[in-house]
């Protein structure tokens, strides 16, 4: 990767389409012997024609209107894993599907997500995430981009798993109110007045 002038890197910038395809493109020719030939017109103009000469992508995946759009973490990765022999993205993490919580692998680049947590090459945010819509900044770019180029380590040891399904709180079941019975009112019996005793005259 190159800087943006003035010996800068800039490292919280947002990653162009231009420029990943322009990693891409260089990267595919450093694992083949090739070379990107020199840009005729735009800076970028070399690489993307070599990407498409290389069968990398077509014209409609990417067409040249969307250089300068801000590239995804989705179209990253798509474009750069194409630049990568199989060999270069053997699994050595156990991630099963369901293991990138925002991610299936039956979902749109779902399958090259899963290789990239499988081979080490990404690892997401800190809850395992991959944020695929979001941008990436060129040092995350570089982070990936020196892994796939085998510069420093993959990230290994991980062990995803799918996030588990909670188990719903049981229904509280209502406990019924006892009326207690009112006691008997009890029941007076008067006492008989005593008879009087006739007093003999």
């Amino acid at each position: 990767m190159k800087g943006v002038g003035n010996g800068r890197f800039n490292p919280s910038g947002i990653m162009s389409v231009a420029e990943v395809v322009t990693l891409t493109a260089r990267l595919h020719a450093e694992r083949n012997g090739k070379t990107v030939p020199a840009a005729g017109g735009a800076w970028y103009q070399g690489a993307y024609t070599y990407c498409l000469q290389n069968g990398l992508f077509t014209a409609s995946e990417v067409p040249l209107s969307t250089m300068g759009d801000s590239a995804t973490r989705f179209q990253m990765a798509d474009l750069m894993d194409r630049a990568v022999p199989e060999s270069e993205k053997q699994a050595i993490n156990s991630v099963p599907d369901g293991g990138v919580p925002d991610l299936r692998e039956s979902d749109p680049y779902g399958d090259v997500v899963y290789r990239w947590y499988r081979a080490g090459i990404t690892e997401g945010d800190q809850s395992g995430r991959f944020n695929g819509n979001s941008q990436i900044s060129r040092a995350e770019l570089a982070t990936i981009l020196c892994r796939l180029a085998g510069l420093t380590p993959r990230v290994g040891d991980k062990d995803l798993q799918p996030e588990p399904t909670p188990t719903p709180a049981p229904t509280p079941t209502a406990t019924p109110v006892v009326t207690p019975t009112p006691a008997p009112t009890p029941t007076v019996t008067p006492t008989p007045a005593p008879t009087p005793t006739a007093t003999p005259t």
